[in-house]
């Protein structure tokens, strides 16, 4: 995995890794702009919908529907 961004708990231990394809062919700095997750408390239009954006300072955004997808 070229592109990762490391979800990191308060005691600095790595919870996760997520593989960032949105920046794929990126040459230049990119640093993590946002990071939001649905619950789905208010409910989904569809069941497989997703629930985790990531999106970063030069306008991309990936958006998975959890941790461990591949990306929409």
């Amino acid at each position: 995995m070229d592109n990762i961004v490391a979800c990191v708990r308060a005691d600095e231990r790595v919870q996760s890794k997520v593989e960032v394809l949105c920046q794929n062919g990126v040459t230049t700095a990119y640093k993590v702009a946002a990071v939001e997750w649905y619950n789905g408390a208010h409910g989904c239009f569809e069941d497989n919908c997703p629930r985790l954006a990531v999106c970063f300072d030069n306008g991309r955004c990936q958006l998975m529907r959890g941790e461990l997808d591949d990306g929409v």
